[in-house]
C-alpha cells in the first residue's frame, strides 16, 4: 500500500488518491508550492515514487470569479496535445 503523508491537506490527499496513474504508487508526498498565489486554485508539489508533479486543487471561491472549469480543462488538454504544456494525468468536473 502507498504511503500517504498526513501532512497533505485532506482535499489534496483525496484528489491524489483519484489519479489513475498514481494508483500503484508506493510513496506519495504532497507539499505546498512556495510563492504560488492564485485566487482560484491551490497548487502542490506531489512527489510520487521519486517523480515530481504539480497537483492543482480548485478553490470553492472560484465560482465567484466566473471561472468555467470545463473550458479551463479543455484548454489544458488542448495545450498538452499541442506539446506546449505538460500532459494532464487527471482532471475532474470540479477543476481538480
Amino acid at each position: 500500500m502507498a504511503e500517504r503523508p498526513n501532512s497533505a491537506p485532506p482535499d489534496a490527499a483525496a484528489i491524489a488518491a483519484r489519479v489513475p496513474a498514481w494508483a500503484g504508487a508506493r510513496q506519495i508526498a504532497i507539499r505546498p508550492l512556495p510563492d504560488v498565489i492564485s485566487l482560484n486554485n491551490t497548487s502542490y508539489r506531489a512527489t510520487v515514487d521519486g517523480r515530481d508533479y504539480v497537483l492543482r486543487v480548485a478553490s470553492d471561491g472560484a465560482r465567484w470569479l466566473g471561472v468555467r472549469r470545463g473550458e479551463e480543462r479543455a484548454a489544458l488538454l488542448a495545450a498538452a496535445d499541442a506539446g506546449v504544456a505538460p500532459p494532464v494525468l487527471y482532471a475532474d468536473d470540479d477543476g481538480n
